[in-house]
Parts: structure tokens; C-alpha cells; sequence
């Protein structure tokens, strides 16, 4: 601050009359390294809450798994092909409280056509995403690994996944039902990819 003097006989007035510019410069510079550090933990802040929400994804998809093939042990159709509540099934659909398990050897099936939603007898069909509880309008929920095609293998859950640019980011859950190629039946697939988040 530049200050300048007044002499009035023995009294001596200082006055102030503001800002130098080479102080508002230094202000202005500070001010922009601190925005510039704070948007980075920001940035990281967004990063680790994305990655914190894929990760809750991935513990909700595998405690549903887990309890559906506890089901189908219990009723005896865990080596079944398939366990649905239509007519291509041997045993019987495993009824809950909340609809039909769609099981493909245990485990929960990853896709459901929009046709296969309600059994004929109008109880709600369940896969992994209905299981899981995954909101579809928080996050991105696909079945193939850039959203345009679609597969009833696997499921892909995550953010960026419907980018228009074609860039699809690599930040999501997937969970990928038993195969059935497989001289064996084999469990499920679940791996989280974090590239891009």
C-alpha cells in the first residue's frame, strides 16, 4: 500500500490512497494457484467417490449372487442350465417376496429383455440389476462393452458408458453370469475397472 505524507506544521497526516498494481498482481497470482490447487483435490474428490460407488456396486452385486445361489442349493437347482419362471425350465421358478430369480446355474441371469421383465403371472422377474439394486438414472447400465450392442451374458454398470464421442470410459462394474460353454458349470465374473473415473 502506497502512502503518502502531509506536512502541517508540526503535525505530520499520513494518508492512504490504495492498491499498489504490483500488489494486486501478487494477490491475483495467489488467488489463482490456490483455485488451481483446490480444483485438483476437487477433481480427486469426484474420482474417489466414483470409485467408492463402484465399489459398493460390486459388494451389492456379489451379496446378491451369493444369496440367490443360496436359494437355488436350497431348492436343488444350482447345476440347473437355467431356473426361470417360464415354460423352457425343468424345476421349478424360486418365488421370493420381491419376484421369480432368474438363475443360469445359481447365479443371478445379467440380462432381462424387456419382454422377460414379469413372469406370465405377473410377479416381477429378477436378474442381477433388479437384485442389486442399481438405479439406472444415477448411473449408466449397459450390456456390452460400449453400449451399442446388446448381450445377455454380461452387464456393465458405471459412469460415461453412453458417451455419443465414442470415447466410452473405463470406469465401471461388470458382472459377467456363468458360461455355458463350459464343460463345467463355473461362477460368475465380477471385476471393477477404474481407469477413467
Amino acid at each position: 500500500m502506497r502512502n503518502t505524507y502531509q506536512s502541517f506544521g508540526d503535525h505530520v497526516l499520513r494518508k492512504n490512497s490504495g492498491f499498489t498494481l504490483v500488489e494486486l498482481v501478487v494477490v491475483i497470482v495467489l488467488l489463482g494457484i490456490l483455485s488451481t490447487v483446490a480444483m485438483q483435490k476437487h477433481v480427486n474428490i469426484q474420482r474417489d467417490a466414483r470409485i467408492a460407488t463402484l465399489e459398493g456396486i460390486k459388494a451389492s452385486i456379489h451379496d446378491a449372487a451369493t444369496l440367490a445361489y443360496s436359494l437355488a442349493v436350497i431348492n436343488g437347482v444350482e447345476n440347473d442350465a437355467r431356473n426361470s419362471a417360464d415354460d423352457k425350465t425343468v424345476s421349478d421358478p424360486i418365488l421370493t417376496n420381491i419376484g421369480y430369480l432368474e438363475l443360469k446355474y445359481g447365479y443371478p441371469e445379467a440380462m432381462l429383455s424387456d419382454d422377460e421383465l414379469m413372469a406370465p403371472d405377473g410377479q416381477p422377474r429378477l436378474g442381477i440389476v433388479q437384485l442389486s439394486s442399481v438405479d439406472a438414472n444415477e448411473l449408466d447400465v449397459c450390456y456390452s462393452s460400449d453400449c451399442t450392442t446388446g448381450t445377455s451374458s454380461r452387464v456393465y454398470i458405471g459412469y460415461g458408458l453412453h458417451e455419443t464421442s465414442g470415447d466410452y470410459t473405463h470406469c465401471y462394474v461388470k458382472y459377467k453370469e456363468p458360461d455355458d460353454d463350459e464343460p463345467t458349470p463355473n461362477g460368475y465374473l465380477l471385476e471393477v475397472e477404474t481407469e477413467d473415473c
